[in-house]
């Protein structure tokens, strides 16, 4: 049976059109696999938070990131300066606290964790070790989430400084969408807290949105203070537990950067592509004999 040239040219073009409906989507693969489709990273922390029933009040939370954005979009870094006053009503108690973070941050070192004038040790642990611990673990679920755990003592009827620093450097910005956050879904494990303060200061290229009122709470805004060369997002109210629907506050960052890697894979699929669609071609293309 021969195959003409009208036969040919439709094996021609169906093969055309599948060669590069598979190079479509590989492609989309590949370049989702790499983390760079329309996908959000997260990276900061959460207040940190007492385990179990308590009847401890957060007198005083103010929480500091540094954060540089010089080196947008390729990497930042993110230093965390957090002070809590935590008051214990009753007898004196050994707790423990959980200052939850993103797992997937392994760029996080120098972790410190000041109680006086003393660093005390620490250990990450994953939250379902305590999930019988009174733990509200549906909170966390929304994040990869790793706990900071740490033990202090808290004195009879008295205040006590807690200070938590963690240094974050050369992260890169992943996604079409990198958020900074600070999580507030642990407010509502203390008994009470009355003041509370965020501020993200950046230094670099500032970000494309931030949140600018905390969702059921109108009179929570967002300050926004601008330096020399520098910017303040700060968030601040009094006398709040806030509710458990008020996840967090965050500025994030939006933008469509393709790797020069990525690039070179396009290039490499389309030349393929075309020598394949060549050579099929030239197979079927109908011989031409001399008389």
């Amino acid at each position: 049976m021969r195959i003409g040239k009208k036969d040919n040219k439709k094996i021609f073009k169906k093969i055309t059109l599948l060669t590069i409906l598979i190079f479509v989507i590989l492609s989309q693969k590949i370049y989702s696999s790499k983390g760079n489709g329309m996908v959000v990273e997260y990276d900061g922390s959460a207040g940190f938070c007492p385990l179990g029933d308590n009847n401890f009040t957060l007198a005083n939370a103010d929480i500091l990131y540094d954060i540089d954005t010089h080196d947008y979009p390729y990497t930042f870094d993110l230093e965390i300066y957090a002070n809590y006053t935590v008051y214990n009503p009753d007898d004196a108690v050994n707790v423990t606290f959980a200052a939850p973070f993103p797992q997937y941050s392994s760029y996080y070192e120098n972790i410190s964790i000041i109680v006086g004038n003393h660093t005390i040790p620490y250990c990450i642990e994953d939250p379902e070790a305590y999930k019988d611990d009174n733990i509200d673990l549906y909170y966390l679920t929304w994040w990869d989430t790793s706990f900071l755990i740490f033990n202090i003592s808290l004195p009879k009827n008295d205040s006590i400084e807690v200070k938590y620093e963690l240094i974050s450097i050369n992260n890169p910005f992943h996604g079409n969408i990198q958020s900074i956050t600070y999580g507030l879904f642990t407010a509502h494990f203390w008994n009470e807290i009355l003041h509370e303060r965020i501020e993200f200061h950046v230094n670099g290229t500032y970000p494309n949105k931030y949140k600018e009122q905390l969702y059921g709470y109108p009179e929570i805004n967002c300050t926004i203070e601008n330096h020399e060369n520098t910017r303040s997002y700060i968030w601040e109210w009094y006398n709040n537990n806030l509710s458990p629907d008020v996840m967090d506050v965050f500025i994030f960052y939006e933008f469509y950067y393709i790797h020069p890697t990525y690039i070179l894979m396009w290039i490499i699929g389309v030349s393929g592509a075309l020598i394949f669609i060549y050579l099929i071609y030239y197979l079927l293309k109908p011989k031409k004999y001399k008389r």
